[in-house]
């Protein structure tokens, strides 16, 4: 078979395969860039309403401690009174007063919940610095294909010929095409310098490969 000029377009026009890997590839990291920004938003907004809530916590937590550090002679005092009341409640088989474990235990449970605020606050702050490095990459990977695609588009003049037949004619069918008429050629003058990257294949495989890749049937 002779050389064949298939295409004299943009080499996006001789590989629409490239290009529409390209469109599907962008399509989905761009939703996948818009979810993460979305969520790192809602997520951002709900940092400031666990931070106040940790606040009050904390502060409450600070007034139960403050509420148990009572002056020593005061304390002293409240524990004979204690034991005194104790032993008449033990008398009379009553329960024993209680001094401070209502404190304690308030305390004990807003340490809890400081606790558990806290470790909202990391996980939340934990996932809003990974979804950053996720939208930073999704952005690099979008702009890594737009500027593949814009060279594809840009790239002007680039003819697509094909060859099918036996090897040893490759040369000779080449050169009669050379020999052809100008608009057999492209334009090409051939006087002018030229890049010709040959792909040749003897597998069926490989030139189903290149068939999809170069959009041929």
């Amino acid at each position: 078979m002779a050389v064949a000029l298939l295409a004299n377009a943009s080499l996006a026009a001789a590989v629409p395969s490239v290009i529409e890997l390209n469109a599907s590839m962008l399509l989905r990291l761009q939703a996948e860039l818009a979810a993460a920004v979305k969520l790192s938003l809602e997520l951002d907004l709900e940092l400031p309403e666990l931070q106040a809530s940790l606040d009050i916590a904390l502060d409450l937590s600070a007034q139960l401690q403050a509420n148990l550090s009572v002056d020593v002679n005061a304390t002293l005092a409240a524990s004979l009174s204690y034991a005194l009341d104790a032993q008449l409640a033990l008398a009379a088989g009553l329960s024993g007063p209680s001094l401070s474990l209502e404190l304690n235990a308030g305390l004990t449970a807003q340490l809890k919940v400081v606790a558990d605020l806290t470790a909202k606050l990391q996980l939340k702050a934990a996932a809003i610095a990974e979804l950053q490095l996720r939208i930073g990459l999704l952005k690099a990977a979008i702009d890594l294909i737009l500027s593949f695609s814009g060279k594809l588009e840009a790239s002007a003049g680039v003819r697509l010929f094909l060859y099918t037949g036996p090897l040893a004619n490759f040369a000779a069918e080449l050169d009669a095409y050379l020999g052809g008429s100008l608009a057999a050629r492209g334009g090409l003058e051939l006087e002018v310098p030229v890049y010709v990257p040959i792909l040749i294949t003897d597998s069926s495989v490989s030139a189903d490969g290149l068939k999809f890749l170069f959009g041929l049937s």
